[in-house]
C-alpha cells in the first residue's frame, strides 16, 4: 500500500486497514476511513500541541502507534478494543475524582489551611489531568461477533534518545523492536515491549533518511543521505552489528525488504531513489541485482510490496502509483 507524505497504514486486527495522518495545522494526528478520507478519529491532546509530528508508524495488528517529532523524542500510544459500558463508566469515575479533588482544594483555600503557591500547584496538576484523560480519543467499531465496542487509543510514554529530529520510524511486531532514525545520523532500536532503548546503531555519515526491518531474521536496512545527491546504504544485523555497506548515486527516500519465506528463496532490498530510479540489492552482501532506470519522472518516496513477492508498488512526489513485475 504506497500512500502520500504525513501518511501511514491504521492496521486493524479486526476490520478494514484506514490511514493515520498527520502535518495539520493543529499538530493534530487523525484516522481517516480508507475509502472516504472521513475523520474518524483525533488525538489532539497536551502532548502533541507543543511539537510538530514528522513520521510516524503503526504495528501490523494495530495495537501500537508512535510518532517522531521535531523535538527529537518519540511518543507511543496504545490502541485497544474496550466494551463500550465499562470505558465511558471508567471515564465518569475518573472525571468525578478529579472534581472532588478541585472541590477539596478550593474548601481548604477557604479555609486558609493551603497557601497560594500550593493551591495553584494543585489546580495547575487537576487541570493537566484532566486535559490528559481528555486527550484518549475512541472510535466506535462492531467486532465480528456484533457485540459493540469501541477503540480505544491511550497515550503511553515518551521515549527519549535522539540529539535532532527524528525522520523515520518502523515497527516490527515479529520481533518486538522498533527503529528510529533521525537527523544527528544515528538509528535507535527500541524494545516495544519494555518500552527502553536497547541499543545504538552506529556510525553513520549523514541524516538518516529511510529504515526497514525484515520479518524473519530481523535485519535491519537504514539509508542515510551524506551529500545532496549522495547516499549509503547500511545492513545491521538486529544485535546491532554492521554487515555491509554501500554508497549509491543518486540519493534514495525509500527502502524495503522482500518477505521470502527461509528455504524459499533468497530476500532483497528495494529502494526508491531522487532521479526517478528503483534499485533491487541482494538482501545477503548489498550486491546491485538491478536497476529499474527512470520509472518515475520524479523521486519515489514511498515503496511497497505485494504478498506474494512477484511485484512492485512505487509511489512519488507527484502522486503517480505504479506496478512493477520484477520477480
Amino acid at each position: 500500500m504506497v500512500l502520500a507524505n504525513n501518511r501511514t497504514v491504521l492496521w486493524d486486527k479486526y476490520t478494514r486497514p484506514h490511514i493515520l495522518s498527520w502535518g495539520y495545522w493543529d499538530d493534530s494526528l487523525r484516522g481517516l476511513r480508507f475509502s472516504s478520507e472521513n475523520v474518524f478519529l483525533v488525538l489532539d491532546g497536551l502532548s502533541m500541541q507543543l511539537d510538530d509530528i514528522t513520521c510516524g508508524a503503526v504495528q501490523t495488528d494495530g495495537s501500537l502507534i508512535a510518532c517522531g517529532f521535531k523535538s527529537s523524542v518519540v511518543r507511543l500510544w496504545r490502541k485497544q478494543p474496550r466494551y463500550a459500558k465499562n470505558y465511558h463508566r471508567e471515564k465518569i469515575e475518573k472525571m468525578k475524582i478529579m472534581d472532588e479533588v478541585i472541590r477539596r482544594t478550593s474548601e481548604l483555600s477557604i479555609s486558609g489551611i493551603l497557601d497560594s503557591d500550593a493551591i495553584a500547584r494543585a489546580s495547575s496538576q487537576n487541570k493537566l489531568d484532566r486535559k490528559l484523560l481528555q486527550s484518549t480519543s475512541a472510535t466506535p467499531w462492531t467486532s465480528p461477533s456484533k457485540v459493540k465496542k469501541i477503540v480505544e487509543v491511550k497515550y503511553l510514554l515518551t521515549l527519549n534518545g535522539h540529539m535532532d529530529e527524528v525522520t523515520c520510524l518502523k515497527i516490527s511486531k515479529e520481533h518486538s523492536i522498533m527503529v528510529s532514525g533521525s537527523l544527528d545520523c544515528t538509528c535507535i532500536i527500541w524494545d516495544t515491549n519494555r518500552r527502553k532503548l536497547v541499543r545504538s546503531l552506529s556510525p553513520h555519515y549523514g541524516p538518516i533518511v529511510a529504515v526497514d526491518i525484515h520479518p524473519y531474521n530481523g535485519e535491519i536496512a537504514v539509508i542515510d543521505q551524506t551529500e545532496k545527491e549522495t547516499g549509503n546504504i547500511y545492513l545491521w544485523t538486529i544485535n546491532g552489528e554492521l554487515i555491509t555497506s554501500k554508497t549509491f548515486v543518486p540519493s534514495a527516500q525509500c527502502v524495503i525488504f522482500s518477505s521470502i519465506k527461509p528455504g524459499l528463496g533468497t530476500n532483497v532490498i528495494i529502494t526508491g531513489h531522487i532521479n526517478g530510479d528503483i534499485r533491487i540489492w541482494s538482501a545477503i552482501d548489498l550486491t546491485l541485482l538491478h536497476t529499474l532506470a527512470g520509472v518515475h519522472k520524479m523521486n519515489v518516496t514511498a515503496l511497497a510490496i505485494r504478498s506474494d513477492n512477484k511485484q512492485i508498488i512505487s509511489g512519488d512526489k507527484l502522486g503517480v502509483s505504479m506496478v512493477h513485475e520484477v520477480f
